[in-house]
This record gives structure tokens, C-alpha cells and sequence, in this order.
């Protein structure tokens, strides 16, 4: 079983990496040919479009992996529940897609939401197979169909770009990008036709279990999603193109690196007894572990988010670098504590999970919301991104220490050491280069030099001082060889 999930984690992470490698060298190559204007068109309708797939498929996947005896009518029902969820969500933004661009005080949006109103619903046909691969750990074929579907996407898109297609380049790689991938899904993998039959003999259950995941998945999607409305409504396109690039690029440290390195971490919390002390002295080791990842990465891409931003995007693009380090801040601020809700998830505390983001959403809202109407520009709600997820971190470090033994103090001690001398690193560095003038490249080179040593001689002096016995960087590696040994005993 520990073997299976190692390799499913394995094509999970794989899929993760590759796929961001690949929409971000896509990205990478647009923005170069695209205005920000045309780029914060197509943001706004990637919102919209992944907001509905996100709340029309809530709970599908996961009643199917987590109920133990599945049988034909529950797979039957899901798959019917889905089609009929996205073709009702499909006909409403179709529909609403001119009181959409009103809204968004863009008229170009229009036809771009009706043309995006597809691909819902082919997402929804594609094979129902796929979640039964995932039940069983097996990633693989989501990993090739997700690259298949990224590379066509991506080829298509950079061709049209290149041909004068504007934005229209990244809407249509979108769509062509889903059709494949719903068509080959059923090539790669068969499915009995006895699945493919629709029903809803299931649907009181399921339903029900389906209402519960909407309120997860509408709470969860909008507190993360919602500067990047507000941003819509109140800068325009051209501002949510600079601020959606930045937040993509900004992103990568905490979401497509520190995650996949510090996995492993979570599935321990699991292996231990609920509220014993080595869960707990487990979850305070990953909080330190994960933040310390997170904050080297984050505030080094700040550190050098002027010179990456100058060779890969150019110079249309100069006005994001600053945003790009305040987001990696935020969003590093964040993935810290996802540990601590992986904890309270853990120990069966899923509606305090649930209360816990209610929470988070209203601080989010008010802060976020606030900067955009008093201010209306991409510094001040990127501002007001870093200051929410701030005081997010505090609430549910102090709510996790209410409703766990987990303390307070201790659990501070674990995520602000590496915070701190993060942020120490990236004033010493930026100060110096102040008075350095030389090639980008050298610069970004000796930025990432200089930011590195000084990182691990602030790590290392605290963890002097304070004594401490398991470095957090020791600790990772651990889990790591010990995932390995694992696998080679496997064989």
C-alpha cells in the first residue's frame, strides 16, 4: 500500500511540475506577443470558466474515492449528476455571459464566455474511468491525458499568437485543449459500457454528500480567487492581465515546489494517533519544515523578480515585479498553514476545517475588498493580500491550538524563524545590488548566491542560539530517505 502511494504521489507531483513547466512556458511566449489588456481578458474568463467547473464537479471525484464498496449505480449516478451539473452551469454563464462583461465592464467578454461555455461540458463527458484510476492510485493515465491535453493546448495557442490571434490564441488552445482531452480519455483508457448508462438511482445520497463539497468548493475557490475579481471589476483588463501574471509566476514556490517536496509530511500526521504527542510533535516538525521551504523560495523569487520578469517576459511587463514579490510573500504566508488544517482534517474535524475558512473568507474579503474599492490599483490589493494571509496564518495557528493540544507559542517558534530570516535576506540583498550595476544575468545569479548564504547563516545562527537538535532542512531530507528505503524494500 505505501508503494502504491509513493508512486501515485509520484505521477501526481510529475503531472504537477510538468504541466505548470508547460503552461508557464506557454504563458512565458504569449505575454511576450500579447498586451496586458488582451491577457487580463482571458484571466477574467479563466476565473468565471474554472469557478463553474470547480462548483459543478463538487464532491464527484472524491464520493467516489472514499466510499469502500462502490458498485455500478453509484458510478452511473455520479457520472449522470456531473453531465446534468455542468450543462445547467454551461446554459447559465452562455446566458449570462452579457451581464458578465457589464459587469466586468468589458464588452470584448462576450463572445469569449460563450465560446469557453463548452468546454464545461465536455469536461464532464470525458471518461469516468479516470476517477476510478485515482481510487485505485493509479495517476498515470490523468498524468498522460493532462499532458497530451497541456502540449496540444499549448501548441495551438503559441501557433495563433504568433498569427495575430490576440487573445483569441489562449481561449482557443483552452477549448481545443479540452476536447482532446475528453476524446483520447476514452482511447487510452476503456471503460465498460455498463457505466456509461445514466441514472440517478444514488441521488439522495450523493446529493446530499454533493451539497456539503458546493460550500467547501464555493468558500475554498472564491477566498483565493478573490482579489483577481475584485481586481476585474475595479482596475480593468489591463491591470488583472499584470496582476494575473504576477500571482501565477508569484504562486510556483509555495503551490508547484513546496507542496510536492514536503508530501510525504502529510501522509505521517495520519500514521499516529489522534491528539497523541508524536502527531503533535509531528505536525510542529512539518510547520517548520514547510515553512522554512516556502520562505527560502518565496522571498528569493522576490529577491529577483525584477530580473526574472526583464529576461522572460520583457519590458511591457516592468510594472509586475514588485507585485511578484509581494504575492510570493502572501502566498507563502498561506501554504504555512495548510499544514495546520491538514492536522485538524486528520483528526476528523472537517466542520471546524469548514468554519476555520469561513473565517479566513470574511478577513480575506473585507481586507482585499477594502483596497480595491478605496484604491483601485495592483499594489494596494496586492497589499492587501499580504495583510490578510498575515492574519489568516495567526487565526489558524491560535484555532488549531484551541481545538488541538498543539500550543501556541511552539507552533510561532516553528513558522517565524524561517520568516523572518527570509525577509532579513531579501532587505540585505536588494539593499546591496542598490549599488551594483551590471548584466541581468550576472545580476540574478549573484542575487541567488548572495540571498542563499545569508539564508542559511541566519537558519543556522537561530538554530544555534536556540539550541535546536532536528534542523527543519535535516528533517525533510529524512522523510525523504526513509520514503526511499521504503520503495527498495518494496522491490
Amino acid at each position: 500500500m505505501f508503494n502504491n502511494l509513493l508512486k501515485g504521489a509520484a505521477w501526481s507531483v510529475g503531472l504537477a511540475w510538468l504541466s505548470r513547466f508547460i503552461g508557464l512556458f506557454s504563458v512565458i511566449i504569449v505575454a511576450r506577443i500579447l498586451t496586458p489588456e488582451d491577457y487580463g481578458i482571458v484571466a477574467i474568463a479563466m476565473i468565471v470558466m474554472h469557478f463553474i467547473q470547480n462548483l459543478s464537479s463538487a464532491g464527484t471525484s472524491q464520493y467516489l474515492i472514499q466510499k469502500t464498496n462502490l458498485d455500478a449505480d453509484d458510478i452511473r449516478t455520479s457520472w449522470t449528476l456531473l453531465i446534468l451539473f455542468r450543462a445547467f452551469y454551461c446554459a447559465a454563464l452562455f446566458l449570462a455571459s452579457g451581464q458578465l462583461s457589464i459587469y466586468f465592464n468589458e464588452p470584448r467578454l462576450e463572445p469569449v464566455f460563450q465560446v469557453l461555455s463548452i468546454v464545461p461540458m465536455f469536461d464532464a463527458v470525458k471518461n469516468i474511468g479516470l476517477f476510478l484510476e485515482e481510487k485505485k492510485i493509479n495517476y498515470r493515465p490523468v498524468f498522460m491525458l493532462g499532458l497530451s491535453r497541456k502540449v496540444i493546448g499549448f501548441a495551438v495557442s503559441v501557433t495563433l499568437a504568433l498569427n495575430g490571434f490576440n487573445y483569441w490564441s489562449l481561449i482557443y488552445g483552452e477549448v481545443i485543449g479540452c476536447v482532446v482531452f475528453a476524446l483520447c480519455s476514452y482511447i487510452y483508457l476503456p471503460v465498460e459500457r455498463n457505466y456509461l448508462k445514466p441514472t440517478l438511482v444514488n441521488v439522495k445520497f450523493q446529493f446530499s454528500f454533493y451539497s456539503w463539497s458546493f460550500l467547501q468548493v464555493f468558500i475554498g475557490f472564491t477566498k483565493s480567487k478573490i482579489d483577481g475579481l475584485l481586481m476585474a471589476k475595479y482596475v480593468g483588463s489591463s491591470g488583472m492581465g499584470e496582476y494575473h501574471l504576477s500571482s501565477s509566476l508569484a504562486d510556483m514556490p509555495s503551490n508547484e515546489l513546496a507542496t510536492p517536496i514536503t508530501r510525504p509530511l502529510y501522509a505521517g500526521l495520519a500514521q499516529h494517533e489522534s491528539d497523541s504527542p508524536q502527531q503533535i510533535q509531528l505536525a510542529y516538525k512539518s510547520l517548520a519544515a514547510m515553512s522554512l521551504i516556502v520562505f527560502f523560495l518565496s522571498l528569493l523569487l522576490a529577491s529577483t523578480s525584477e530580473e526574472i520578469v526583464s529576461i522572460l517576459l520583457g519590458e511591457k511587463w516592468s510594472a509586475i515585479p514588485a507585485v511578484v514579490s509581494i504575492l510570493s510573500t502572501a502566498y507563502a504566508l498561506y501554504a504555512s498553514g495548510t499544514i495546520l488544517q491538514r492536522l485538524l482534517t486528520v483528526q476528523a474535524k472537517v466542520k471546524l476545517v469548514f468554519y476555520l475558512d469561513c473565517i479566513s473568507f470574511i478577513v480575506i474579503f473585507a481586507i482585499i475588498g477594502y483596497a480595491a474599492i478605496e484604491f483601485k490599483t495592483l499594489l494596494a490589493i496586492s497589499y492587501g493580500r499580504l495583510l490578510s494571509s498575515s492574519i489568516v496564518l495567526f487565526i489558524t495557528i491560535g484555532f488549531t491550538a484551541q481545538y488541538t493540544k498543539m500550543r501556541f507559542l511552539l507552533a510561532l517558534q516553528a513558522t517565524l524563524p524561517s520568516l523572518v530570516v527570509g525577509v532579513l535576506s531579501y532587505f540585505v540583498t536588494c539593499y546591496v545590488f542598490t549599488f551594483i550595476d551590471a548584466f541581468v544575468f550576472i545580476i540574478l545569479i549573484t542575487k541567488f548566491v548572495l540571498y542563499t548564504i545569508i539564508f542559511m547563516l541566519g537558519m543556522y545562527a537561530w538554530s544555534y542560539f536556540r539550541r535546536f537538535q532536528n534542523y527543519e532542512l535535516f528533517f525533510v531530507s529524512n522523510m525523504w530517505l526513509f520514503a526511499l528505503k521504503k520503495v527498495n524494500k518494496g522491490r
